[in-house]
């Protein structure tokens, strides 16, 4: 009776995980990027286990690149350092959208030599890489739950209403025409709106985050510009 119970648990445990992962990825497609963080950070703080345990490998990839792509899409400063260090920490070489959510967050930063240097590294691994199948946004995942090795994990229900939507720059084609302009748009920044003289402007600090590089250069579009 005990192990039903537990069963039941967790059963009830994913099931609220996964309707806390559709809401997010909903707001995500709404361009609803504030209240999709919301709810991928209340995934990662209360359903932690289930994420790891559910998903495979490349599906809490996927999750990771979505989450931080909806963190630099909301322009916040703080938000997009976090990003910065997940997608270099948590996501692998072969996971090739890292390079372009990389680039866009160092384009959002106004760090255009570091955009242009990171969307030339993602072009050079998507011409050295095999094909790759298409990946889909976070949605449901009754498939790799009714696919566990677990029995407990395998009485979870297979939902009937599964929307399977691709991320576009999972196309290898797409990827590489993303890639291209930024590397392009970047290449040409446009001009600074002013230059911080304080001395210590461009000195490294590791401390605060070793993902932001130093500049000096001021622009009225920085997430973090207070108009001082």
């Amino acid at each position: 009776m005990f192990a039903i119970e537990i069963g039941v648990q967790i059963i009830l445990l994913s099931l609220d995980f996964q309707a806390v992962v559709r809401e997010g990825t909903e707001f995500f497609l709404k361009d609803e990027y504030s209240r999709c963080v919301e709810c991928y950070k209340r995934v990662r703080k209360d359903y932690g286990d289930v994420l790891r345990n559910i998903c495979s490998p490349l599906d809490h990839s996927v999750f990771i690149y979505v989450f931080c792509m909806a963190r630099i899409f909301t322009q916040s400063y703080l938000e997009i350092i976090d990003s910065l260090h997940d997608l270099n920490v948590e996501l692998s070489a072969p996971f090739l959208m890292k390079f372009y959510g990389l680039a866009v967050a160092y384009q959002r930063l106004n760090r255009y030599d570091a955009a242009v240097e990171t969307a030339n590294r993602g072009l050079e691994a998507v011409g050295n890489a095999p094909a790759s199948a298409i990946m889909y946004y976070p949605h449901c995942y009754c498939n790799y739950v009714t696919g566990a090795k677990s029995s407990t994990m395998k009485s979870i229900p297979k939902c009937s209403s599964c929307t399977l939507i691709p991320i576009p720059e999972s196309n290898p084609d797409q990827l590489k025409s993303l890639l291209e302009s930024l590397s392009r748009d970047c290449s040409i920044p446009r001009p600074c709106t002013a230059r911080c003289k304080y001395v210590d402007c461009l000195k490294i600090t590791p401390k605060i985050s070793p993902y932001v590089v130093s500049s000096n250069l001021i622009f009225t579009t920085d997430p973090d510009f207070s108009g001082n």
